[in-house]
């Protein structure tokens, strides 16, 4: 069953099954961060800034803070999403590189394969997530490590695919560019 968001909502991304230590870090690394800590982050010429998407422990920072748009021109009812984080708004959101590691990119007219996210319900149910690529990857947490990349799942956190959770924080303010607050 896919998963449909409220687009003018601020969300936490935290991962479901995150036990563990993490290269001596605490196991409350479960929570999805942005690169960026204000939109001014990101160079002027608009290329993706080169920190990749990690894991923190949760808090009030905008950097932990996502809105979902729905990507209308891929098929009908395809449900496919682009993540935009609070700092940079929608003219970026997540996307993979070529190694799978997750950055902030720009978004151009249109949302690129490598900008494009399916999320499908877990089956173990539970309101757990799994988060896909166009190409079916799947979007996890290497073991050891507070690094989020697309994977294979036999190299996810304990062999197994990671399941997110999406937990409404507040409503998302849309400025007239693309700015979120």
């Amino acid at each position: 069953m896919p998963l449909y968001l409220d687009p003018n909502a601020c969300y936490r991304i935290t991962s479901a099954n995150r036990t563990g230590d993490l290269q001596g870090e605490s196991a409350s690394l479960n929570s999805l961060k942005s690169p960026a800590n204000t939109l001014t982050a990101l160079p002027n010429n608009n290329t993706p800034t080169l920190a990749n998407i990690s894991m923190m422990g949760p808090s009030a920072e905008k950097g932990q803070l996502w809105v979902f748009r729905w990507v209308a021109d891929v098929q009908p009812n395809g449900f496919i999403w682009t993540l935009h984080n609070l700092h940079t708004g929608l003219t970026h959101c997540i996307e993979r590189n070529a190694d799978g590691t997750l950055n902030i990119g720009k978004l151009d007219s249109k949302a690129k394969d490598n900008q494009m996210w399916y999320f499908e319900i877990a089956p173990t149910g539970n309101a757990k997530w799994m988060m896909q690529d166009r190409q079916g990857q799947n979007f996890d947490v290497k073991k050891g490590s507070s690094q989020v990349k697309v994977l294979p799942s036999k190299e996810a956190d304990g062999g197994e695919k990671t399941l997110w959770d999406f937990k409404f924080v507040r409503p998302a303010t849309i400025g007239q560019n693309g700015e979120l607050s």
